[in-house]
């Protein structure tokens, strides 16, 4: 050991390969380890080896590792616990009187509990979709009644269709039976 450390301190020309090699020997000897901790190459090169970095490919990981713990592996487990104890409804007589409700026509009880707790019931989408249809006839039968009143002006002639200001329409009637009535009196 010493006999590594002087040659270590007089910085030999031996190459650092031959020094770890008497190093490693020495501790496959049974010598201690303070050799390794003491023996230095502070005048050596040191150089930075430039590889790709890994960063997206351990996010990746860290990503799948965190939505199978998180998703995965929770709803196999409680999707195994209701297969096991709970198990797939049967057929049952039921009473005259009983209305089963929407959530009760699954078999799976993880089908029934998604239908009960987490969808909305059919009877809701009907509904969504019945106010859907009347907000579309709605919406139709304004269009019907502005073309209407459009082809009115143009007809009569008595509003202007670019923009609206409250009139009293009495005094555009009056104006226009005047009108009518001049130009009668104009052809006789």
């Amino acid at each position: 050991m010493l006999r590594i450390l002087r040659v270590a301190q007089k910085g030999s020309v031996n190459s650092p390969i031959s020094l770890l090699r008497q190093m490693v020997g020495s501790l496959k000897s049974g010598q201690s380890n303070q050799v390794c901790q003491q023996f230095r190459c502070m005048s050596d090169k040191h150089q930075m080896a430039i590889k790709p970095t890994r960063f997206e490919w351990t996010k990746f990981k860290d990503h799948i590792h965190f939505y199978i713990m998180l998703g995965v592996l929770p709803l196999t487990v409680v999707t195994t616990w209701a297969n096991i104890f709970i198990g797939d409804a049967e057929l049952s007589e039921l009473p005259e009187d009983y209305q089963p409700k929407h959530w009760e026509y699954f078999k799976h009880p993880v089908s029934r509990f998604f239908s009960k707790y987490i969808h909305s019931p059919p009877e809701k989408h009907y509904e969504m979709n019945l106010h859907y249809i009347n907000e579309e006839q709605k919406q139709v039968q304004m269009r019907r009644l502005e073309w209407k009143v459009k082809r009115l002006m143009k007809e009569r002639g008595d509003y202007k269709g670019w923009y609206y200001v409250p009139y009293n329409q009495e005094r555009i009637y009056d104006s226009y039976a005047e009108a009518e009535k001049v130009r009668n009196e104009g052809t006789e």
